[in-house]
């Protein structure tokens, strides 16, 4: 029991050496960690989100940019959890033509498992994303179970999600929408090309 206490207390001091270049800053409150970016998208550029759970909210501007504010919080409140939520990251990488976002828990992970926990049986952080993009620019979002609201997007949406929750709100373009135990709402302004619908156990509406 002794030996396990002073591995939990060494876990929680260790840091990882080497953060990329491509994480954006952070700022650290009592229970969370929210990061902010501004960062240029031409207005026919593309957006990639991947996410695992908590909320995404698009809104869609006239200015060549993206504005990125992404809030990373605790789901719970075991003793390892505030660790947790320092160790998630979110990478903001590219600009211009193409950006790429992602919520990434690898040092979540290797928290658990270089000290041979049961990763399993762990909760990783939620992450919660509020972007404002250009609405001619294409938006792709790989998720597992987060609450997605996209609205007023005048381009080509693809969308993938495990078991979240998706509302769509007054889309013009094509779109390409995946889900396997999810619920997806669409509104579509204006058919503009294909509308690919895919589900398993899910529900379109």
């Amino acid at each position: 029991m002794l030996q396990h206490t002073r591995l939990r207390r060494l876990a929680l001091s260790l840091s990882l050496i080497g953060a990329a270049a491509t994480l954006a800053p952070a700022v650290r409150g009592e229970r969370g960690t929210e990061v902010t970016r501004t960062v240029p998208l031409d207005a026919d550029g593309s957006l990639t989100l991947k996410t695992y759970k908590g909320s995404v909210t698009v809104t869609t501007g006239t200015a060549a940019q993206v504005q990125i504010t992404a809030r990373i919080e605790p789901d719970g409140d075991d003793e390892g959890m505030a660790e947790s939520v320092k160790r998630t990251r979110v990478e903001i990488e590219g600009g211009g033509r193409s950006l790429r976002i992602e919520s990434n828990y690898s040092r979540v992970k290797s928290q658990h498992s270089f000290f041979s926990f049961n990763f399993g049986n762990s909760t990783l952080p939620f992450v919660h994303y509020t972007i404002v993009m250009p609405r001619t620019a294409h938006l792709v979002v790989d998720d597992y179970k987060s609450r997605i609201r996209i609205a007023d997007l005048k381009a080509d949406l693809k969308l993938e999600t495990y078991k979240g929750s998706v509302r769509i709100d007054r889309l013009e373009g094509k779109a390409s929408l995946t889900t396997y135990k999810g619920e997806v709402h669409a509104d579509l302004a204006r058919v503009v090309g294909t509308i690919d619908l895919s589900t398993y156990k899910g529900t379109f509406v």
